[in-house]
């Protein structure tokens, strides 16, 4: 059992509370308020000056996929050889004790959507874990798959060849056609009463995506991505998330339109290639709309632990504070369907946070500790 007391409370749903208590019992949030008794036996931690907000929650990452300082060994989260992998999954690439976790506790970050690569048409399923707790990737998961990763970016990756947008909206259609025939053909077994067929683990994916069971992650840079990406889903009908969405300030009408979830980032990038229009201000742009979104760092497009400077920036270039944060908690719960579990500090909620040494977006404040379920992970030193 743990009090924290005296901090400042970044609840996310309830507006800041100025010296205020939070009591956690067995990983859950069991009081926030201004007088919470202490409990007998309980262990206080006094956070007077100190701010404290729910765990970060990278919204598409790839920490422990990309592995750091191993080279092309560690890079698992392309498969050079399959341009259509919906079998494949990111949680088999996932190396649990990589420096990037580390990294991500650093930066308060409790909580990662990791995504396969960009090389592929269709990458492979994405999934949400912790950023510490074991060394056992399986006990680090809150939900797996997530997502089905899609590529919808003219160009591609170097090592995959060129491929122009035609050919892979062609081919994406093309499964979603198996995957839909399949399913007629399972319905008409069913009618006549004969044994119904199973898809293989090829198809059934793309069959869950048909049968809205799993969203499609579609990374898309420039309009014509944006705009194919609500095209199809419009056509096809599946649960659309569209991510990057780079030049999403040209189509502002339509995403608010669409009303899909969006992953947007990294904005901190170097403006060549495909990141050439990529702008701070796009998060300004879009929330100013009515959009409600996730920030992302893509890592390593951006240090996983520089997901909260992506915030701060956006705040700086039009995005108020209250929504920036939101951005690297509530609404990535919101798209990943874990708001019931974290995103906020709420009763009831896994006790996922984060101590700060004052306000998250000021340069000089650090992260002082990170608790996941209640229990301490990271403690800063000095």
């Amino acid at each position: 059992m743990l009090l924290i007391k005296n901090a400042r409370l970044f609840t996310m749903t309830q507006g800041i509370l100025e010296k205020a208590s939070l009591l956690i019992e067995d990983g859950k949030i069991t009081a926030i308020g201004e007088k919470i008794k202490t409990p007998k036996g309980c262990t206080v931690l006094d956070a007077e000056g100190k701010t404290v907000t729910p765990g970060l929650i990278e919204a598409c990452g790839r920490p422990g996929l990309h592995e750091e300082t191993v080279g092309a060994i560690g890079a698992d989260e392309d498969e050079t050889t399959e341009k259509i992998g919906a079998y494949l999954k990111a949680l088999d690439g996932i190396l649990p004790n990589d420096v990037s976790f580390q990294d991500a506790l650093e930066g308060g970050v409790t909580t990662v959507n990791v995504c396969p690569g960009t090389s592929a048409i269709i990458a492979g399923q994405s999934a949400v874990i912790h950023t510490a707790g074991s060394n056992i990737i399986d006990r680090m998961v809150l939900k797996e798959p997530f997502g089905l990763f899609v590529n919808l970016v003219g160009g591609g990756n170097p090592r995959q060849g060129f491929r122009d947008r035609s050919d892979m909206v062609a081919k994406l259609v093309n499964e979603l056609q198996k995957a839909k025939d399949f399913i007629a053909k399972r319905e008409k077994a069913l009618k006549e009463g004969k044994d119904v067929p199973e898809a293989g683990y090829r198809l059934a994916p793309m069959v869950d995506v048909i049968e809205g069971k799993l969203p499609l992650i579609m990374q898309v840079v420039y309009l014509h991505d944006i705009q194919n990406a609500l095209e199809l889903a419009a056509e096809w009908g599946f649960r659309l998330i569209l991510q990057r969405v780079s030049e999403g300030y040209f189509c502002v009408e339509d995403l608010v339109k669409a009303k899909v979830p969006l992953m947007v980032g990294p904005i901190l990038m170097n403006r060549r290639g495909l990141f050439q229009t990529t702008s701070h201000k796009t998060p300004g742009v879009l929330s100013k709309a009515g959009l409600q979104f996730a920030l992302s760092t893509e890592h390593p497009n951006t240090g996983i632990d520089h997901l909260v400077t992506t915030a701060a920036i956006a705040n700086r270039e039009g995005m108020s504070e209250e929504e920036a944060l939101k951005a690297i908690t509530l609404y990535p719960a919101q798209i990943l369907g874990l708001d019931d579990q974290i995103g906020s500090l709420e009763v009831g909620k896994r006790a996922d946070l984060v101590v700060w040494t004052g306000h998250p977006f000021e340069t000089l404040t650090k992260v002082e500790t990170v608790l996941i379920d209640g229990v301490s992970v990271y403690e800063r030193r000095s």
